[in-house]
């Protein structure tokens, strides 16, 4: 991707963490719009988003989306529709999720107690597939959130080991474990 050695030369950590087969959850922090496009770089496979229903509005951008097998959510309530369809999509290919939820100045930083939603939780319980934590840096300097042009910045992408959680273990539970985990990634010295 042009883009990519233009605007933000990515360095990468991790990538042999990524199951040569099989499915599984890859579960990133959300700094920038760009995030979505990054995960694409460094995935080999085919495998589904899951995105804010809100995305779909655009006709065009929601017909890009919809063939492109990302499954819309809604964020302000329980959708058990969308990760319904989230735990078919599982049995096929890997899922990207945001637990995060939106690409919040506030939450960022902090870093640490995001806000984010049990439905990630509900995800690696019923699914009983691997999770992969995973932490972007540097995304959010190369297209700020409400920016209408990119910057040049480095991205730094941390890549995590799989975790596996029970079907026992209690949805906030595997969340706030994913979360700090997310947290936690840093660069290898």
């Amino acid at each position: 991707m042009l883009l990519q050695f233009v605007y933000f030369p990515m360095t990468v950590w991790g990538r042999e963490n990524f199951p040569a087969k099989g499915s599984f959850i890859l579960a990133s922090n959300h700094l920038s719009n760009l995030d979505p496009p990054i995960i694409s770089l460094l995935l080999r496979r085919r495998f589904h988003f899951i995105a804010k229903d809100s995305l779909f509005k655009n006709r065009y951008f929601g017909w890009f989306l919809r063939n492109t097998g990302t499954i819309a959510i809604k964020r302000e309530s329980s959708d058990f529709r969308a990760l319904r369809a989230a735990l078919r999509g599982l049995q096929k290919r890997p899922i990207v999720i945001f637990p995060e939820g939106s690409r919040d100045a506030v939450r960022r930083a902090a870093n640490r107690g995001q806000k984010s939603f049990s439905g990630i939780g509900f995800l690696a319980a019923k699914s009983q597939v691997p999770v992969i934590p995973i932490k972007i840096v540097g995304s959010d300097n190369v297209m700020p959130v409400h920016a209408t042009k990119l910057r040049r910045y480095p991205v730094k992408v941390i890549i995590g080991k799989p975790v596996q959680f029970s079907k026992d273990d209690l949805y906030p539970q595997i969340t706030y474990r994913i979360m700090s985990d997310i947290a936690n990634l840093d660069i290898p010295a």
